[in-house]
């Protein structure tokens, strides 16, 4: 008798650009998607369950061989949204006869337990914990970060394995009050990949004289801050460079942006877009005091583009020998920090775009991946 092909299920709908705050999250998702199927064996199947708008960003991972796409329909409102991924999903992952189902956003449903299938999570960052805490502030309502610290712990205590995107996740997550023991063969940090803009690095004489930043409304992304020092010291340089900044920004942020004559974007700008504005940048400012990962800046020099950011939390590991480093809070490193990854030459650029590319190549993180798919055994459908 011919053993059926093992399936890996990925759920993907509860992925939207328009309403997660973190893209980061999604591109984590995405590029996973577009590199399992390669890393995969020909006894092996991966199950795409997604919503119609994450379907339309697979490109090629869409077609592959090794590969099978499940649209679900897209909740209407809140609570189809929840009902979605806490039961809903229950039911897609039956009838995907999965072997097993991995969620990277990190959130297992609270009904998991109802579930045959063995269950793999991605856990991005314990920054719900930090706010429930108080010891981050601003952006986050507290029953919102309430809600995402459960779902945090719920994961790490009851899904198979967890996955994590830095030693200093790990770190930080196994700490979370009421959190279980796990082991290293339990939780594995497989860090992340690139998927931002495959072509050559854009010639600092053909970019846009703009310095970009990503902006948020949480508090722990400072992007008050990082907007009105970047404007004022571009001023200061007098070299005609004026700073953009894309996304949503608390009160305080659009103040700050209306003072530095920023260049504002409020609009969503899709992904292809931003990777545009991204590579054809002088420069990201990122500013966030904490992060697990942190994958703006590392995206931005995979692109070309030089980053600043501060040399807190998981930045020093993630970031480790790369150019744009300041102390957190400390105005003049910051914009010595600036001066410095803008005078890096076309060359410096190219050679720092190249190493970030094989540091965080896809191929090493979804192998990784798949090495702890296969660790579970076979499912109960195979």
């Amino acid at each position: 008798m011919t053993a059926q092909r093992r399936r890996y299920a990925l759920y993907l709908a509860d992925l939207s650009r328009r309403r997660n705050l973190s893209n980061g999250i999604i591109n984590y998702a995405l590029g996973l998607a577009g590199a399992l199927p390669d890393q995969l064996r020909d006894d092996e199947q991966l199950v795409l369950l997604a919503n119609a708008d994450i379907v339309a960003e697979l490109g090629a991972a869409a077609h592959h061989p090794r590969v099978e796409v499940v649209t679900l329909a897209a909740p209407q409102g809140r609570m189809e949204r929840l009902q979605l991924d806490h039961l809903g999903v229950l039911d897609a992952v039956r009838r995907s006869s999965a072997s097993i189902v991995h969620f990277p956003k990190g959130n297992l449903p609270i009904a998991a337990s109802r579930l045959r299938t063995p269950t793999v999570v991605t856990l991005h960052d314990d920054i719900p914990w930090q706010y429930v805490r108080r010891r981050l502030r601003g952006g986050m309502p507290y029953a919102q970060a309430i809600y995402f610290a459960g779902m945090n712990l719920l994961s790490w205590n009851r899904a198979d394995r967890v996955l994590l995107v830095s030693n200093f996740a790990a770190t930080q997550l196994a700490a979370v009050p009421m959190a279980r023991e796990r082991s290293s063969s339990e939780a594995i940090v497989t860090s992340e990949g690139i998927s931002w803009r495959d072509d050559l690095m854009t010639p600092l004489s053909e970019r846009t004289p703009q310095v970009l930043h990503l902006g948020s409304p949480l508090g722990h992304k400072q992007s008050a801050r990082a907007i009105s020092w970047t404007g004022e010291h571009l001023r200061s340089r007098g070299d005609g460079l004026r700073l953009r900044v894309i996304g949503p920004l608390s009160t305080e942020g659009e103040d700050a942006a209306a003072a530095a004559g920023a260049d504002r974007v409020r609009d969503f700008v899709p992904a292809d877009a931003l990777s545009h504005e991204l590579a054809t940048s002088r420069a990201l400012v990122f500013s966030s005091d904490y992060e697990a990962f942190g994958l703006p800046p590392v995206e931005a020099y995979a692109s070309g583009t030089p980053a600043t950011f501060p040399t807190v939390t998981a930045m020093s590991e993630v970031m480790a020998g790369l150019p744009g480093g300041h102390a957190p809070g400390d105005r003049t490193a910051f914009e010595q920090s600036i001066d410095a990854v803008l005078a890096l030459t076309d060359d410096d650029l190219v050679t720092l775009q190249q190493t970030v590319r094989d540091r965080y190549a896809w191929a090493r993180c979804a192998g990784a991946t798949a090495q702890v798919y296969r660790s579970l055994g076979p499912g109960p459908n195979d």
